[in-house]
C-alpha cells in the first residue's frame, strides 16, 4: 500500500519499506497502531520516523536537519541553564538536538503515546530528558512558574489538537512559565487554515506578546514565539548571544532576523 499525504515538512511518501532500502535506508521498520501506519527508517547518520506519511522526527548526526525542528534550539540559549517543558516528543529530534547544543538544559517530556516515547529511546538511547507519558495540558494545568521554556509540537497528523488551541491551554501555559519565560508553537501553515491561524494568534494575544520566525521556504511550517515583555529586539539579541554560530546553522540566524511581531 502506498500512503501519500501532506507532511509537517513538505511533501512524503509513504513507499513499502523495500523501497526505503533500495533508497538506501539499511533498516526500514513497520508498525501498524489502530489506524496510524509508522515506518522507522534507520541509516548511517539518519534516524526517520514517518506516521501515515507525515515526518514525525528526523535525526541526524549533524544535529541541524535543515527544517522546522532547527528553529527551536536558539531559543534554549536565552537562559544560562534552561528548564524546558516540551509537549510531544516525536521520536526526539528536539531533545536530542537540544542536548548536544546545550547539554546544561534540564528537559521534562510530556508524550501521550508510549509506544512513540519507546521509538524515542531506542533510537536515542543517551537522550538527557524526564519523559513523562500523558495528557501535556492536563500537566501543564498543574505546574506553577515552573519552566523557562514551553515547547508545543503536538500533533494528531498534520493538526495541533484542539485542546491546545483553546483559551484554557494558553492561560494555564503562562501560569507554567516563570515570569521571563516563553512558550515556542511549532505550527504547520495551509491556506484552508487561515483563518484558523489568525483566531489562535488572537488567543494567544491575550497572554502574550506573539512574535513569529518563519522556517525555510521548503517547509509549511512557522514558529510562534510568545513572550511577555520581551521585545522582538531583545529575543533576538538573546538569540545571537546565546550559542556560537557557524556555516552549518546560519540560516537559524537569518530567519530569526526577521522575526516580527503579529
Amino acid at each position: 500500500m502506498v500512503f501519500i499525504e501532506r507532511s509537517l515538512s513538505g511533501i512524503d511518501l509513504m513507499l513499502p519499506k523495500f523501497i526505503y532500502k533500495l533508497m538506501g535506508f539499511k533498516h526500514a521498520e513497520e508498525f501498524r497502531k489502530g489506524n496510524e501506519t509508522i515506518l522507522v527508517l534507520e541509516n548511517e547518520g539518519v534516524k526517520k520516523v514517518m506516521v501515515n506519511g507525515a515526518t514525525y522526527s528526523l535525526i541526524k548526526s549533524d544535529i541541524y536537519t535543515n527544517s522546522y525542528w532547527d528553529y527551536f534550539i536558539p531559543l534554549a540559549g536565552l537562559y544560562e541553564k534552561p528548564r524546558i517543558l516540551m509537549i510531544g516528543l516525536g521520536a526526539g529530534t528536539v531533545v536530542y538536538q537540544i542536548n548536544n547544543v546545550f547539554p546544561a538544559a534540564n528537559i521534562d517530556v510530556v508524550e501521550i503515546d508510549s509506544g512513540m516515547a519507546e521509538i524515542a529511546k531506542r533510537l536515542n538511547p543517551k537522550m538527557r530528558a524526564n519523559v513523562i507519558i500523558g495528557d501535556g495540558a492536563a500537566y501543564v494545568e498543574k505546574v506553577k512558574r515552573a519552566y523557562d521554556l514551553l515547547i508545543l509540537d503536538a500533533y494528531k497528523g498534520i493538526e495541533i489538537p484542539g485542546v491546545f488551541m483553546q483559551d484554557k491551554f494558553i492561560i494555564d501555559a503562562r501560569s507554567a512559565l516563570k515570569e521571563t519565560g516563553i512558550m515556542a508553537i511549532n505550527y504547520a501553515r495551509s491556506v484552508s487554515r487561515f483563518a484558523e491561524l489568525q483566531e489562535y494568534v488572537a488567543k494567544l494575544k491575550t497572554e502574550f506578546d506573539v512574535y513569529i520566525v518563519r522556517a525555510k521556504p521548503t517547509t509549511e511550517n512557522v514558529i510562534l514565539i510568545c513572550a511577555n515583555g520581551t521585545s522582538d529586539k531583545e529575543l533576538l539579541e538573546g538569540v545571537k548571544r546565546g550559542m556560537s554560530w557557524d556555516s552549518r546553522n546560519s540560516f537559524l540566524l537569518r530567519s530569526y532576523e526577521g522575526i516580527r511581531e503579529l
